[in-house]
């Protein structure tokens, strides 16, 4: 992985629940607890642990999810870019992430406009739907 300002986007909407349609629908309706659990949720948050182990130390990074919606995972950070070489923001940009419920419908219009409110902006992109 290189860049200087690498951008994580992650659909966090209900289609992540499940690889059908018919699963989707059955698993929007449980528990949060138990959406979090789904196969295709877990490997997406699983990607997302991988690749903050693989940003260079030297390069920035920021992690939005969306559905209808595009929010950074702290959204104290939003617009910003936060600094890979520090541990600390990487290891809590992974557990912000594990606590994300997939929910909602999807909106890509919000997600690649979170990107373009990105300044400068990112030079390697990543997304996972």
């Amino acid at each position: 992985m290189g860049g200087k300002r690498i951008f994580i986007l992650v659909d966090a909407s209900a289609s992540m629940l499940d690889e059908t349609v018919v699963g989707v629908i059955r698993r929007r309706n449980l528990a949060d607890k138990d959406k979090v659990k789904s196969v295709k949720w877990r490997q997406a948050v699983a990607t997302v642990d991988w690749l903050t182990t693989q940003i260079p130390p030297t390069s920035k990074f920021q992690i939005y999810t969306f559905n209808e919606t595009a929010t950074p995972l702290s959204e104290e950070t939003r617009g910003t870019w936060l600094d890979a070489g520090d541990v600390d923001v990487l290891n809590d940009s992974v557990n912000r992430m594990r606590k994300v419920i997939p929910q909602k419908g999807t909106s890509l219009v919000n997600a690649f406009k979170a990107i373009g409110n990105m300044k400068p902006a990112p030079d390697n992109l990543f997304i996972l739907a």
